[in-house]
């Protein structure tokens, strides 16, 4: 079985990432940055999907217009300005210019096989899941931390099975910014399950 090392494209890539997913600043301008992490991870499923018609990205796509729905409802109960793009006239632009830019070498990568797809949108949930974890421990609302926590959740079922997905096809993916310990552990639990979003 082949074990994935990342290239150093996705290195690159991996670093933009960490430059782009701060966890701090206002509830306005964190929430706005998230539901445009989770509108790239939308549009980027959809278009892998779309060029590989693997199952489990339209699987998946499903759950990030759910985050995207949800992190909408939580800027409406903070009045805050609340983002578009489900309607798929603006797939694939976005307002912040490193997330932009992001979209676009991802992108790049998951059309370069079904298997470049996939080691993407692992890399992508396990940042996901790093950056949440960080950014629940600086929340005090108990609303924003329940919604945190169960978007959390849903990344590390992404993150499964995006790595099984892998494995199905003789690819032995290895973590890039979980510890090798806490990767084992959420690969090797069972399918967490959970109340809905609310």
């Amino acid at each position: 079985m082949k074990t994935y090392k990342l290239s150093a494209i996705v290195l690159f890539i991996f670093g933009v990432l960490f430059t782009v997913q701060s966890n701090a600043g206002t509830d306005e301008k964190l929430l706005q940055k998230m539901y445009e992490e989770e509108k790239m991870s939308y549009d980027l499923y959809t278009e892998f999907f779309n060029r590989w018609g693997l199952k489990i990205f339209d699987q998946v796509r499903e759950s990030e217009a759910i985050h995207m729905q949800r992190i909408n409802a939580l800027m409406g109960v903070k009045e805050l300005p609340q983002g578009t793009g489900l309607s798929g006239g603006d797939k694939g632009l976005y307002e912040n210019k490193d997330i932009q830019a992001l979209y676009d070498e991802y992108t790049v990568l998951g059309n370069i096989s079904d298997i470049t797809a996939l080691e993407t949108a692992a890399l992508m949930e396990e940042n996901g899941i790093s950056n949440l974890r960080e950014r629940i421990k600086a929340q005090t609302d108990d609303r924003t931390i329940k919604i945190f926590a169960q978007m959390e959740r849903a990344s590390r079922n992404h993150l499964k099975g995006f790595v099984k997905s892998l494995k199905l096809s003789g690819v032995e993916y290895q973590p890039a910014v979980l510890s090798q310990s806490d990767f084992d552990m959420i690969i090797n639990n069972v399918t967490e399950k959970g109340t809905a979003l609310k």
